[in-house]
């Protein structure tokens, strides 16, 4: 399988250490894809983007042609999630907020994002995780990414296609 992971544009990385972490491709965002406020309104149909934010204005990202969504407080939103389900857009979970996360903000946000991810599957949402990472320290291998979706409820099979197809759907497609 081959593995793809978005790291932020302040991320410097080369081709070795892509190889090294089990990656096919790493893209920078922005740079390579555009991650792009709901709230900005600037969404462009057909462009490789990822769009953050929460409630009604994801909704009209996503009817705009938002490539994916983050939904970035993480909480249950049914009817959001109907709408991404509706216009087949992976929804993203970057993993770097709860590697970063301090006290007891980790386990808050592990659980948000577990009854987010449980709800998303049900649904059968494309779902993807991504590390966001900022510096080339803070980058984890597909192995470390696929044992934290893992933590949030993942099987292992969805976390792979999580790291894999889904990815690459963002990045290529």
């Amino acid at each position: 399988m081959e593995y793809y992971d978005i790291v932020r544009s302040s991320c410097n990385f080369d081709e070795k250490l892509c190889m090294k972490l089990g990656f096919k491709g790493i893209a920078k965002a922005p740079g390579d894809i555009s991650i792009t406020d709901a709230a900005s309104g600037r969404i462009v149909r057909g462009e490789r983007n990822i769009v953050y934010g929460s409630g009604n204005l994801l909704i009209g990202a996503v009817k705009k042609g938002a490539g994916a969504v983050w939904i970035t407080d993480y909480l249950l939103d049914k009817k959001l999630l109907d709408v991404i389900s509706d216009n087949s857009i992976p929804l993203v979970f970057p993993l770097s907020d709860i590697i970063f996360a301090k006290g007891l903000q980790r386990p808050r946000l592990m659980a948000k994002m577990s009854v987010l991810l449980k709800y998303s599957k049900k649904l059968g949402l494309g779902i993807s995780f991504i590390t966001l990472a900022d510096s080339q320290k803070n980058m984890c291998s597909y192995m470390q990414l696929i044992e934290i979706a893992k933590l949030l409820g993942a099987d292992d099979e969805l976390a792979r296609t999580g790291l894999s197809e889904i990815n690459k759907r963002i990045l290529y497609d």
